[in-house]
């Protein structure tokens, strides 16, 4: 009787390193830089050049072999980024807030609150950050009504301590002088202001329940000592309101600051109870992917729109998306060459 032997893995077995995906991600990081880094004045004619010698390339290598696949993927890469990148650039070097910023004018702002605000410590004192985005600028006797994103510093203790109760989502008014920005930065302006926040509107009932739960938070630790009731927000919600300039410096001594940013981890283990406790009230097939949306629009809201956060997001659609559609599908480079014949 015989009997099946198998022999061991060789190195010429074991499959080698595959970086067909290495061009694809250098174009998309050089369309995103070349996008970003032109001034206003020549990034329209280069994205049009840009575009045309795609084009042409693609065309050209449409019809060879194999490699199409990769090249057409570069293009479509690098013509997305550039055009990305151009459009967000365009977004905030243009427009009044951009005229006005190298002038330091002094404007009024009508803008709704993006973010937390984010208490600093400075040379001559505690300060606060807190991005907006504005609608409606008054200054230089016109008004004009925009879109556009503001970075608004405020000065002065009691300054700070009003601005800190302002809620994600409020629309406020302002009165300060607009600053430039660094470039490359993704707001148009800074905003210097010494005065609280008069309060227009307030945030929607979504941003309310919102920011209910992220207090709730903050609540349940409140009796903590100092760096775990900064610690539990920051690392649950990406809520760093309370971390003191000290302990962000110990965690960027040691390399953990990443830990503070909510990102796929997060993300992973909210997945991961709800589709659980799903799985466990019967719920099945497409349900479960329901679900399982409803847990990563539910996070994006506690966790705000922060670059992880979204990028968590997009990785969890994803996933999402794999779910039920089977294991067995080649991807977009894996198929066979192209033998000039369709079928």
């Amino acid at each position: 009787m015989s009997s099946l032997t198998m022999s061991p893995p060789t190195n010429a077995d074991s499959p080698a390193h595959d970086l067909r995906l290495v061009p694809i991600a250098a174009a998309a990081w050089a369309g995103a830089w070349f996008g970003t880094s032109l001034s206003s004045a020549d990034r329209w004619s280069a994205l049009v050049l840009l575009g045309v010698l795609v084009g042409v390339v693609v065309l050209m290598v449409f019809a060879v072999r194999r490699r199409v696949l990769i090249a057409g993927a570069v293009a479509v890469a690098l013509v997305g980024t550039v055009t990305v990148g151009t459009l967000a650039a365009w977004r905030v070097g243009s427009g009044p807030v951009a005229d006005l910023a190298p002038t330091r004018a002094v404007v009024t702002v009508d803008a709704v609150v993006r973010t937390d605000p984010q208490v600093r410590t400075g040379q001559f004192g505690d300060y606060a950050t807190v991005r907006v985005r504005a609608s409606e600028v008054s200054g230089r006797g016109q008004t004009w009504q925009v879109r556009t994103p503001l970075l608004i510093i405020v000065s002065g203790d009691k300054t700070v301590g009003a601005w800190r109760r302002v809620i994600v989502g409020s629309t406020v008014r302002v009165t300060g002088r607009l600053e430039t920005t660094e470039r490359g930065s993704d707001v148009a302006a800074v905003l210097r202001v010494r005065a609280g926040p008069d309060i227009r509107a307030p945030p929607g009932r979504s941003l309310l329940l919102v920011e209910r739960v992220r207090t709730g938070l903050r609540a349940a630790v409140a009796g903590r000592p100092a760096e775990p009731r900064a610690l539990v927000p920051a690392l649950v919600l990406g809520d760093t309101s309370a971390i003191t300039d000290d302990l962000r410096q110990s965690f960027q001594t040691t390399g953990l600051t990443h830990l503070t940013a909510v990102s796929g981890a997060n993300l992973s283990l909210l997945l991961a109870f709800v589709l659980f406790g799903a799985k466990w009230l019967g719920v099945r097939g497409r349900w479960l992917r329901v679900v399982g949306l409803a847990g990563v629009v539910v996070f994006v809201a506690l966790c705000r729109t922060e670059p992880s956060v979204l990028r968590a997001a997009a990785m969890g659609l994803v996933t999402l998306a794999a779910l039920g559609a089977g294991g067995g599908r080649k991807g977009l480079l894996d198929f066979p060459p192209f033998d000039g014949h369709l079928t």
